[in-house]
Parts: structure tokens; C-alpha cells; sequence
């Protein structure tokens, strides 16, 4: 096949809108891209071959071809979001080069799985997105916005319904309105383009047809650039294309009309059959046939003729003057600010509000957590009934009580938050990927909601326990539960945004913090023997001193009587620092470095890597 540069003509199809085009002004021009990646054995694998294109305002595009073709490569170069490969060739938009702090505003991108979160209606999805895809806007012209799309889009009727959630068997809106909800995201900050992957997948027939003509109306009126892959769109949804570009193993076969289309394969011998959907037919004879060697061939050799009969066609000889005269268009886009819509601090109120709208909603978790409380506290009220510390057997159940009461309250604050990040990742990574907030805002707004809900558990505690088990000095108690089982939240929304995988998460957690953070906290004498200095790595340790401190004063461990005259200190060594406040010191320092990892586990897990060339 030729090396040589395939130019895509997309100038529009009819001239009506012509008028549309010379109002917005925008071309979107892509010359000589070129991809390649490496392999795991070491091998480079080119992807795009030389693919050059222009497209204009008022355009709606079709990136088709069968798995493998190419078509979601393209459509992510263009966007910009990818980052690995090699990539040769030249981007730009309104012959400028694009800027990675510009860009971002200037484009949508609606992904093949429409991820939200569930417990939402389709008026809040809208409006808490608002807060942070419409830059210096008041909340009423937001609002005004959110009401406009949600018009243009038809979810007027259901813009008070939640979203749903089938992995919690909850219903919602159906798959269609999901997927016209993903378009109106997208479409909040009235992107000049919109890059669509695969939006009529899982859709059935009807639906398809009312999303795609969605999207033709909404580029015919607003003068937007429209570019989607599309697997196999049956024909009257073909035929609202402006044009079609169809690749096969990275080559262009054919861009154009869907009329040309037809003209250029029946040329090549290849005329669609009577009765049969065109789309259908041209990726069955585009794509390589891996069935048995002979049709392998076959297939590789015919393909490798469409390439090159269009690489030669008068119909692609004469695109580079289209290409040329679309190059010409001046960039009339305003500047952009080059910064996030919200400073920090109004994205982490915003989330926070998102944050516990999605908490007070999920009524299985809260009954689970209120149910689980009260049949530990009267357990722990029943075998701990009025401890009597002064004597050795009193102490050793204070030990017993405190140990199982660190215990509990690690495993449930090390364990529930898990599914928070892990559970929304797809969601939170397209919000990310969209430039909405940072995601450290994102972190301290889910642990401050939390950490309170999860907190407040110990201050019930404490007062219970104060009445029951005799805790002394109960307000010391709360604030030592709190801030360790803060601090097991912190941990827990930190692996489900780096763990993908709930049972992994869980095991991780249990055996890299839970078990360890019991087994080294002091309460066994024996762990000195061999390590005595795991426990000054152990935030448990930290607790277990608070709470004997704040229970029995800086004494502790304290001095029990044997036998009549016979002192002895029980784990002389537990507590290496000797106050309550000194190691409520320490625990914020466990605090900033969990902190610090949390906001790194979700940059990681949740990030979309950019480029632009």
C-alpha cells in the first residue's frame, strides 16, 4: 500500500450550510497522522497510516470500519486523549496548533459507556456538572443552561428521575435517556466539537435512530463539528450523515458521501446487493477475514486494493484543494482562560454537596452501618459490663475491651468506604478526563463526608460505653476512636481508588493495614521481644495510648498488685510517647501522609493521559 498522505474531503454535503459554517467559522484539520505503538514482545504495530482530513462546522461525520480498523484510535487522537505510541503528523484547529489548557473548552467527548452516579435525578447530574463546565457564570444562567440542553435533548420528562444503578438493582431512566444524558453533559459549555465513540452501542434500533437524529439537529442548528465511530448503523441513520470515512487496518478505503460510497465500490466491483444495508456490506468486504489462510489472504489483498484505488481515485486527488481552502479559516474562537472553571475551594464545596446527597441516598449502607453499631454496643455492653480496673483481672479485660473495640472499628472504617471510588471509577475518570475537578478535591470532599459519618459511630460509642463499660474521661475515648477510624477511611478510599477489583481491595486492606495495625500495636508483649519497633509504625499503637491515657492518666500502663506488697506494670513498654496528646499528635501525622496517598491513589487510578501534537 501507498505511504502517502490520504486527504479526507468533509466540506459539507448540502449548501445550506454554508450559512451555518460561515457563522461558526470552526475547521477541525488533521494531516499525515501516522501511529505507532510497541508491543509487550518489543515489536512496533502501526495503527493509522498517513490519515489526513478537515472537517467544518455544521458537519456530521462517521468514523466506521470493523474492530481493529482504526476508527477509535482516530477519534481519541483528534480528541487528544492518549498518550502512548508515537504519533507523526500535525493537529489543528482553526489552523492554530492546539493548547492543552485551551482545548479542554473547546470539545466534548461522550464515551461508549455512559457512566453516572446512580442515586442522582437527571436535573442534579446536570446541574452539579454545570458548577464545572460553565466558566463565569452566575448560578441562574447555569441553571438557565441546564434547562436549555436538557429541552434540546428530551429529558425535560425525566429530568426529575434518578439515574439508576442495575449493579444495586435499582431503576431508573432507560438506556436511551442515559445515553441523550451523556450528550448533554458534553454539551454543557457548548463545545465547538463533539467526538462521539460508539454512541448508538447497546441501543436498540429505535433508539439509535432518535439518538443519532438528536445529534444531526443539534449540528445543523448550532454549527457544530459532529465526529463519531459508528460499528454498523443501519441506513436511515446512515443517510444522516454528511460523510462517512471508512478505515480498515489503520488505511483510508474510502471517504465521502454515503452516494459516492456506493458509486466508488460498485467501480471496484464490489456494488451492494439488493436489499442488504450498506454499512453491512461495506465491513464485511473491508474487514480482514481470519476464518482460514486462504480467506485471510483473500481478504488482506482485497483491502489492500480498496486502499490504493482510493489513494488514486480522482475523488481523493481532488480533496487537497478542499483541505487547503478549510485551512484557510481564520481561528475566530475567543481566548480561553486557561484555568479550571472553580478555584479549589468552590470545587471541594460543590463536591461535597455531591458527596453527601450520595451518601444520605444509599439507605442500605446507612442501615447496615446503624445495625451493625447497635449489635456491637450491645455486645460490648454485655461481656464489658462495668469494668473494674483496679484490680488485674479488671485490667486484663480493659485490655480485651480495648483491643476489640480497635479491632471493630478498624475493620468496618478500613471496609465500607472501599466500593466509594472503586464503584464510581468510570465516572469519576470521565469527569476527570473532562477537565472538571482535580482530584483532590474530589478526595477531601468524599473524606470529610465520611470521615464525619463514619466518626460520629464514635461518638455514640463513647457515650454508650461510658454508661455501660465504665469509660473514664469519655470525651478523650471519642476523640481517639475518631480520629483513628478516620484515619482507616482515609486507607480504605484510597485502595477502591487504586484497587479496581472489590475483593482484591478488601484483602489488600485486611492484610497490609487491619491485621498488621493489631498485631503491632503493643498489645501483645510478646512483639517486643523480636521487633519492638513496628509499633512506632503503627497508628493502633498511637490510639491504644490515648485511650489508656486518657482512661487512667499519664500512668499508663499502670502498676497492678500480684500479690499483697508485689507491684508490676503490665507491658511496661506499650506507649513509647508518655502523653495523650503527644500521641494524638502522632496520629495526624499517619492523617497527612494517608492523605497524601489517598489524593495520589485517585490522580492514578481515575486520570486520562492527553495529548496534543
Amino acid at each position: 500500500m501507498s505511504s502517502e498522505s490520504t486527504v479526507i474531503d468533509l466540506t459539507p454535503l448540502k449548501e445550506d450550510n454554508d450559512e451555518t459554517v460561515e457563522k461558526k467559522r470552526s475547521t477541525l484539520r488533521w494531516t499525515d497522522l501516522t501511529y505507532t505503538v510497541t508491543d509487550k514482545t518489543g515489536l512496533e504495530k502501526s495503527i493509522l497510516h498517513s490519515v489526513s482530513g478537515v472537517a467544518r462546522s455544521g458537519e456530521m461525520i462517521a468514523l466506521m470500519g470493523g474492530s481493529g480498523s482504526g476508527k477509535t484510535t482516530l477519534l481519541n487522537i483528534l480528541s487528544g486523549r492518549f498518550a502512548e505510541g508515537a504519533l507523526d503528523g500535525e493537529i489543528l484547529f482553526n489552523s492554530k496548533k492546539r493548547d492543552h489548557k485551551q482545548w479542554p473548552w473547546l470539545y466534548g467527548f461522550v464515551e461508549q459507556l455512559d457512566c453516572f452516579f446512580g442515586d442522582l435525578t437527571v436535573a442534579e447530574t446536570l446541574e452539579y456538572s454545570a458548577s464545572f463546565k460553565i466558566k463565569d457564570a452566575s448560578p441562574a444562567e447555569r441553571r438557565k443552561r441546564v434547562d436549555d440542553v436538557m429541552q434540546q435533548l428530551g429529558l425535560t420528562v425525566c429530568k426529575d428521575v434518578i439515574i439508576g444503578n442495575p449493579e444495586r438493582f435499582t431503576k431508573g431512566i432507560s438506556t436511551g435517556q442515559k445515553k441523550r444524558l451523556a450528550i448533554a453533559v458534553s454539551m454543557l459549555n457548548n463545545p465547538e466539537i463533539l467526538f462521539l465513540d460508539e454512541p448508538t452501542s447497546g441501543l436498540d434500533s429505535f433508539t439509535a435512530m432518535n439518538t443519532v437524529q438528536y445529534l444531526r439537529d443539534i449540528t445543523s442548528r448550532e454549527g457544530k463539528i459532529c465526529i463519531m465511530s459508528i460499528h454498523q448503523p443501519r441506513e436511515n441513520i446512515l443517510e444522516l450523515f454528511d460523510k462517512i470515512i471508512i478505515l480498515s487496518q489503520g488505511h483510508v478505503v474510502f471517504a465521502g458521501t454515503v452516494g459516492a460510497a456506493q458509486d466508488h465500490f460498485a467501480k471496484l466491483g464490489f456494488p451492494t446487493p439488493d436489499k442488504v444495508n450498506p454499512s453491512d456490506y461495506w465491513l464485511d468486504i473491508c474487514t480482514p477475514d481470519p476464518r482460514t489462510p486462504e480467506l485471510e489472504k483473500e481478504s488482506a489483498e482485497r483491502i489492500e486494493k480498496f486502499a490504493a484505488a482510493w489513494h488514486d481515485s480522482d475523488g481523493k486527488k481532488g480533496l487537497s484543494r478542499m483541505a487547503t481552502r478549510a485551512s484557510m479559516i481564520k481561528n475566530v474562537t475567543d481566548d480561553l482562560e486557561t484555568s479550571l472553571a472553580l478555584n479549589a475551594f468552590a470545587e471541594y464545596l460543590v463536591l461535597l454537596r455531591l458527596s453527601w446527597l450520595l451518601l444520605i441516598r444509599d439507605k442500605l449502607l446507612i442501615g447496615v452501618r446503624v445495625n451493625g453499631a447497635v449489635s456491637t454496643i450491645l455486645v460490648f455492653s454485655v461481656i464489658f459490663w462495668r469494668l473494674e480496673t483496679e484490680k488485674l483481672n479488671g485490667i486484663t479485660n480493659f485490655f480485651g475491651f480495648m483491643f476489640f473495640y480497635l479491632c471493630g472499628l478498624s475493620f468496618i472504617s478500613a471496609t465500607v468506604p472501599i466500593p466509594v471510588f472503586l464503584e464510581n471509577r468510570l465516572t469519576i475518570k470521565r469527569e476527570r478526563a473532562a477537565f472538571m475537578y482535580r482530584a483532590s478535591t474530589m478526595f477531601f470532599a468524599r473524606f470529610t463526608v465520611w470521615g464525619i459519618f463514619l466518626g460520629l459511630f464514635s461518638v455514640i460509642d463513647g457515650l454508650v460505653y461510658w454508661g455501660t463499660v465504665g469509660v473514664q474521661n469519655p470525651g478523650h475515648f471519642i476523640l481517639a476512636g475518631m480520629q483513628f477510624a478516620m484515619y482507616f477511611v482515609i486507607c480504605a478510599l484510597a485502595m477502591g481508588a487504586l484497587i479496581p477489583h472489590m475483593g482484591a481491595a478488601v484483602i489488600v486492606m485486611a492484610v497490609t493495614m487491619i491485621l498488621p495495625a493489631s498485631m503491632f500495636s503493643g498489645a501483645f508483649d510478646s512483639v517486643n521481644k523480636l521487633i519492638p519497633w513496628t509499633k512506632l509504625l503503627d497508628p493502633e499503637q498511637y490510639t491504644m495510648c490515648m485511650i489508656g491515657q486518657g482512661w487512667f492518666g499519664p500512668d499508663f500502663p499502670l502498676a497492678v498488685e500480684l500479690v499483697p506488697g508485689v507491684n508490676a506494670r503490665t507491658n511496661p513498654d506499650a506507649c513509647y510517647i508518655k502523653s495523650y496528646w503527644g500521641n494524638f499528635g502522632m496520629g495526624f501525622v499517619f492523617w497527612i501522609f494517608a492523605l497524601a496517598f489517598g489524593v495520589w491513589a485517585l490522580h492514578i487510578g481515575t486520570r486520562t493521559k492527553h495529548r496534543l501534537s
